[in-house]
């Protein structure tokens, strides 16, 4: 459900929203200008035994696709978490959603 509240505020906002699966997956991909702007990973709560798999998928697609901003939407958890070259913020998507869309 959580997954769903974000493809539809995506939508609210008129994003362009595509989805990436390779060896991992990521949930969101944010399209502007003709290329992948910003990757987003849904995430109810990251724990000891989902995150390497959550951000393994994350990190596939920023790669893949050169993005240059990636967040991982949870239910409450805020952190900062670096995977290789990747800087990637994790924050509440009821912070994301008030904060117009967290500027994606």
């Amino acid at each position: 459900m959580l997954e769903n509240a974000v493809f539809l505020e995506l939508k609210r906002h008129g994003e362009e929203v595509y989805y990436s699966k390779g060896k991992n997956e990521c949930d969101f991909l944010i399209k502007k200008e003709g290329q992948i702007s910003e990757a987003l990973q849904v995430c109810y709560e990251l724990t000891k035994g989902n995150k390497e798999r959550e951000i393994n998928g994350f990190v596939e697609a920023m790669e893949k696709f050169k993005a240059k901003k990636g967040t991982i939407l949870t239910l409450n958890q805020k952190e900062k978490i670096h995977a290789g070259t990747a800087e990637i913020d994790a924050v509440p998507v009821w912070e994301w959603a008030l904060n117009g869309k967290a500027e994606v």
